[in-house]
């Protein structure tokens, strides 16, 4: 929802014309996140998604399963943050009928112009880290399931079919993950 002179009361940003926030995550917005396991992750990223008919649902971190698979259920917003100190991640969504989004940083919700319209895509980049440090994600697509990973800035997902995003993970990279199974050696 909007501020007096069309601010983002969640962001403070003029939201120049990319106005609405589902009002009904506004409340959930401002709720400290938590898991069912307790604390978040202390080091990596961590997201969560709003997924139709069921609000915001629990954070997910480092690879962990944000959204809902076998469900049905279209993604209407994200926020992704790191909880690692200097790490800094920006995304971007593309919105059925809309198309691309602008770009939103460090757990700011992707803005939403009406209730009810599906994401159907993402890029994920990270702004600020050190030395050879990567973002990797996947979207799971409705009627495809998984999708390829996606690295630094490209497309997951689906963009011109009408399929919903239901589902996304994230991992951050670097050159100490050593096991062959991990998705950053895929």
């Amino acid at each position: 929802y909007l501020r007096p002179g069309g601010k983002s009361a969640i962001t403070g940003r003029d939201v120049n014309g990319y106005s609405m926030v589902l009002n009904t995550a506004i409340d959930r917005i401002q709720e400290q996140p938590s898991t069912a396991g307790g604390a978040l992750e202390p080091d990596g990223i961590c997201y969560r998604a709003y997924a139709e008919g069921r609000g915001w649902l629990p954070p997910a971190c480092n690879g962990g399963v944000a959204g809902t698979i076998e469900e049905e259920r279209r993604l209407e917003a994200l926020e992704i943050w790191s909880t690692r100190p200097g790490l800094s991640v920006c995304y971007q969504v593309h919105q059925e009928e809309i198309g691309w989004m602008p770009e939103v940083c460090n757990g700011e919700v992707t803005v939403i112009k009406d209730s009810g319209l599906r994401l159907e895509a993402l890029k994920i980049r990270l702004t600020s880290t050190a030395w050879g440090e990567w973002v990797r994600y996947a979207a799971h697509v409705q009627d495809k399931g998984w999708g390829d990973i996606a690295q630094e800035g490209k497309e997951a997902g689906t963009t011109g079919e009408g399929k919903r995003m239901e589902a996304f993970r994230v991992w951050v990279c670097d050159s100490t993950v050593k096991s062959r199974k991990h998705p950053c050696y895929w």
